[in-house]
């Protein structure tokens, strides 16, 4: 049984510091963003703020190894835009605790950055599993990968929820623009030049092109396990365990080999049925 909203607030500091988020941080720092960047997590977001921050670095001279975060760079070089990264709500969340009203969003240029619900979602168990493993909020200790993935009105569902209420939104904003994931790791080249052109970007191919090369996962990965980066969440919590690395694998449709063929027709007929089909999955 589902516990009443109040009570649940009363009695998780987790749910009540997600409804200050939403409340009172958000929208401020929406009002206060040049640009932002939606995305579930698990959907690449890291990998496309390591590559917004290289070209700022090419271009403006900026630190590559502190990634772009709100106006950190801003206050660096005012050149540097304010972009606003955010997963617009809480990933745990259930389906009927998302927000699908995205009018707070209107009058800015957002990229959503959209990825299979299948791939996130296994993404984000192992992330549970093995980079929050000690969290008293870690439901994956009491739950295998398939139990998490299809909780009834959690797991995929949340995800595909997630997307249908922007892939909706988006339908009547054009400022909104939706990059697949998918297609930005088959030509990222292409899909870097769509995100920074909606962020009001001019960048030249060959910064473009560097900016890929620096993203490429051996290279982040290299640089993660040399703790390289500022950001401590971008170090493995434990080099010797490749699943508690921040880049894990960078695939598209992995998670395709982590179950059994039952469960994962499953899971593709949930998305199948669920997900709006403009979004190509």
């Amino acid at each position: 049984m589902r516990i009443p909203l109040f009570l649940e607030l009363f009695i998780s500091r987790r749910a009540r510091n997600k409804l200050i988020e939403r409340l009172f941080v958000n929208p401020r720092l929406i009002r206060n963003s040049d640009y932002i960047l939606v995305s579930f997590p698990k959907s690449g977001r890291t990998w496309v703020r390591a590559m917004l921050t290289r070209l700022y670095h090419v271009r403006f001279g900026t630190p590559d190894n502190i990634l772009i975060r709100f106006d950190n760079l801003h206050k660096l070089d005012e050149r540097v835009p304010v972009i606003f990264f955010t997963h617009d709500g809480d990933k745990l969340a259930s389906v009927e605790n998302l927000i699908p009203d995205k009018s707070g969003y209107n009058g800015k240029n957002v990229v959503v950055l959209a990825r299979h619900p299948g791939d996130v979602i296994t993404s984000l168990y192992y992330h549970q599993k093995h980079r929050r493993a000690h969290r008293r909020d870690n439901i994956t200790r009491d739950l295998d990968l398939f139990s998490f993935a299809t909780r009834p009105g959690y797991g995929i569902h949340t995800a595909i929820a997630f997307l249908n209420h922007w892939a909706a939104f988006a339908k009547s904003n054009p400022r909104i623009l939706i990059v697949r994931y998918e297609d930005l790791l088959k030509e990222p080249v292409i899909g870097l030049k769509r995100i920074t052109d909606h962020f009001g970007g001019d960048f030249t191919a060959e910064e473009l092109q560097d900016a890929v090369d620096f993203g490429k996962f051996e290279n982040l990965k290299r640089l993660e396990k040399e703790r390289y980066f500022a950001d401590t969440h971008l170090q493995a919590s434990d080099n010797a365990d490749p699943q508690s690395f921040k880049v894990r694998s960078g695939q598209s449709g992995g998670y395709k080999q982590q179950f059994t063929h039952a469960q994962l027709k499953e899971i593709d007929e949930a998305t199948r049925q669920g997900l709006d089909p403009s979004l190509g999955y």
